[in-house]
């Protein structure tokens, strides 16, 4: 990625795919063949969604299974021991077809990002660098000086150590 005049990064991902710049935010994937490039610029960000998905469908055949084999121990002495394994794999199942990914979007477009490729536990402090990131890009656009204090980004800094990108935030706004 080529950077822009006055750019810098702020956050990238360990894998480099994700890249948030105090100008734009920029998402590469490659699925069978196939490369895929989003970027736009901070002032078009429209949205941020956190979704998960779950297939609830797995915990419902758990349970049929787990009654069948307690239900069935009456014909079959090892039935339980039959019905806890399969209920045991749907569970497994269940946990392992669970989807978190981050959507952002603009008016045009939609960068989905798995969560994995943040690298992060607290999949909302990205979204905060993204929303001070806009907040700071509209500011400078419009002259307009931003306010020292920011109280709910101090608190943020309690929860992890400061970040890349909260060290370029604290810069962009003259501070230490």
């Amino acid at each position: 990625m080529k950077i822009l005049p006055g750019e810098r990064v702020l956050f990238e991902s360990k894998s480099e795919k994700l890249v948030l710049t105090t100008h734009r935010i920029r998402f590469e994937s490659r699925t069978f063949g196939k490369r895929r490039v989003t970027s736009f610029m901070l002032e078009e960000i429209a949205s941020c969604d956190l979704i998960s998905r779950t297939h609830p469908s797995f915990i419902v055949v758990a349970v049929i299974f787990g009654a069948a084999g307690f239900y069935l121990v009456r014909y079959v002495d090892f039935a339980w021991a039959i019905g806890l394994a399969f209920m045991a794999l749907s569970l497994i199942a269940f946990i392992a077809t669970i989807e978190r990914t981050l959507l952002v979007s603009s008016s045009g477009s939609v960068i989905s990002v798995p969560l994995a490729e943040l690298g992060e536990d607290d999949p909302t402090l990205f979204i905060d660098d993204l929303e001070i990131a806009k907040n700071t890009r509209y500011l400078s656009t419009r002259g307009v000086q931003q306010a020292q204090s920011q109280p709910k980004t101090e608190s943020l800094d309690s929860r992890r150590e400061p970040t890349l990108a909260r060290t370029n935030f604290r810069n962009l706004e003259g501070g230490s």
